[in-house]
């Protein structure tokens, strides 16, 4: 296993650098909540892109981007055109990104919308332009459920808030499978009418699904260890870094021994008022690094 290093340095937002073995370069990024602008330069931070959202990672590169795109900032579209765009383009380049679902995309699909900016409707025309995008059918929608909720790169487990060993026992990929059905069956149609239907979607809105649970986060670090190292065991991974849990202070953290990472730090500025800091001038950035031997 590789060893573990966190510094902590300040700077405008949280980049959070997984780098294993001398040729994988993985970077992951955590909640964005509409702020197109951190959105940018975490990538600029990390060497992803230039300052025009254009690809310039060298091939081999993966980017897990862990949930949470929308919501509280005013950029929905903007974010997801940068995203979008970014996908195909390291693809391309022999690079990746993979996207996860956090409880604010869910949210989103299933109707429940407020945690919508007025200025994120607006760039919508509105409310019913707005719900159409995110449709089944729509572009954002379509989009969103291309999503997987959790995934396994070279021995980390990447999830949204956290994977209890109840739905880790089937996997990632049966995880990933049950959420396709389960927002196939709960997302509409804007062609077809229809209301979503979120109580066929109970693995996504339960407390302990993987999009929600925070279990692994708070309360007792000796019983989360516990979990988390089942977690572990059933997906053959050696660590797990989660988003969805706000660290104070703007600093990333990790908790057993290194093998959980809470990298959420709040980078989007609709928390500037609500958490009394400025992210535009005194946030913490984490840098986590896992190298062979070094």
């Amino acid at each position: 296993a590789g060893s573990l290093q966190v510094p902590l340095t300040p700077s405008i937002l949280l980049l959070l650098l997984i780098a294993l073995g001398r040729s994988a370069m993985i970077f992951s990024i955590p909640d964005i909540h509409g702020d197109h602008g951190r959105a940018l330069e975490s990538l600029m931070l990390a060497n992803l892109t230039d300052a025009t959202g254009a690809w310039i990672a060298p091939p081999g590169t993966t980017l897990v981007q862990t949930g949470d795109t929308f919501d509280r900032g005013d950029d929905t579209l903007a974010v997801y055109r940068l995203l979008a765009s970014l996908e195909k383009a390291a693809a391309s380049a022999g690079s990746r990104l993979l996207r996860l679902l956090g409880n604010h995309c869910v949210m989103n699909l299933l109707g429940h919308v407020h945690y919508v900016s007025h200025g994120d409707i607006a760039s919508f025309g509105g409310h019913v332009a707005r719900a159409r995008a995110f449709a089944a059918d729509g572009p954002i929608g379509a989009w969103l459920l291309g999503a997987k909720v959790c995934t396994v790169v070279d021995g980390t487990l990447f999830v949204h808030a956290g994977l209890h060993p109840k739905w880790a026992r089937h996997g990632c990929d049966g995880v990933n499978l049950r959420a396709a059905s389960e927002l196939r069956a709960a997302v509409p149609r804007a062609s077809e009418g229809g209301l979503p239907r979120p109580e066929l979607a109970p693995m996504l809105n339960s407390p302990d699904g993987p999009v929600w649970w925070r279990g692994l986060a708070e309360g007792d670090e000796a019983e989360a260890c516990a979990l988390l190292d089942q977690t572990l065991g059933y997906v053959k991974a050696e660590r797990m870094v989660v988003g969805h849990t706000i660290q104070e202070g703007g600093r990333m953290r990790t908790r057993c021994d290194g093998r959980l990472v809470l990298s959420d730090v709040g980078m989007s500025r609709a928390y500037d008022a609500s958490f009394g800091y400025a992210v535009g001038g005194s946030s913490r950035a984490a840098a986590l690094q896992l190298g062979e031997g070094g």
